[in-house]
């Protein structure tokens, strides 16, 4: 009998795991936040935000530029029965840092309603579009040629002196 009831309890216990580890991720009902990415990550200028909320329920998540406070994109989903959503954020993000929100938005209400719960992440940073100046006067004279910079672009001149050939008559 002490043999049946190390198997039973046994049993139970790999149960107990399979029933754990199919729940969603969140053990109160109705928590809803972003996981992935976090604060402060790199992301690329499409980016996949993810996260956790209540089955059935509508998720909007803005891409807002920091600096501007502007959305520059945005993305909807609808929260699977497992509790978890995903969208990618468009149009396509330019480089600079970003915060993402989102809004989990119940059966029958609109974004921005008070019965929302809403979450985000910051310092979300798009990388690119930074033009390196190293030391110096952007405007200078190197090696027989002008240095300077136009609208971010960087112009090079040169002058070419030719000599003529002299021979030995």
């Amino acid at each position: 009998m002490g043999k049946l009831r190390t198997r039973v309890g046994l049993g139970a216990a790999v149960v107990g795991i399979g029933i754990l580890m199919g729940a969603p991720a969140f053990a109160d009902e109705g928590r809803f936040q972003i996981t992935s990415p976090e604060s402060g990550s790199r992301i690329s200028s499409t980016p996949t935000i993810k996260g956790i909320g209540t089955p059935g329920d509508k998720v909007a998540v803005d891409a807002v530029n920091q600096q501007k406070n502007e959305v520059k994109g945005a993305c909807h989903t609808t929260v699977a029965s497992n509790g978890r959503w995903s969208c990618t954020i468009t149009p396509e993000l330019r480089p600079g840092k970003y915060r993402a929100v989102a809004y989990e938005i119940p059966p029958g209400s609109t974004k921005g309603a008070d019965d929302n719960d809403v979450d985000e992440v910051t310092n979300l940073v798009v990388p690119g579009g930074e033009l390196p100046i190293t030391g110096g006067d952007p405007l200078q004279l190197a090696a027989g040629g002008l240095v300077f910079l136009t609208g971010g672009a960087l112009v090079v001149t040169a002058t070419r002196k030719r000599h003529r050939a002299r021979h030995a008559f």
